[in-house]
């Protein structure tokens, strides 16, 4: 269960900071961006499931 959480934890907490970018200019590198949408992604391509949190 505690796993589960961290999971969705992180995949919410990588959307948030893509939100984040258009709003605040220069907060990411070009890179980090990448990670993010990396980890972002790979969170909403492993199925949407209820918060378990």
């Amino acid at each position: 269960m505690i796993a589960r959480a961290q999971r969705q934890i992180e995949g919410i907490a990588c959307t948030r900071v893509l939100l984040a970018v258009p709003f605040i200019p220069g907060l990411l590198s070009e890179q980090a961006i990448q990670y993010y949408r990396q980890k972002a992604l790979a969170f909403y391509d492993a199925g949407l499931e209820e918060i378990c949190f």
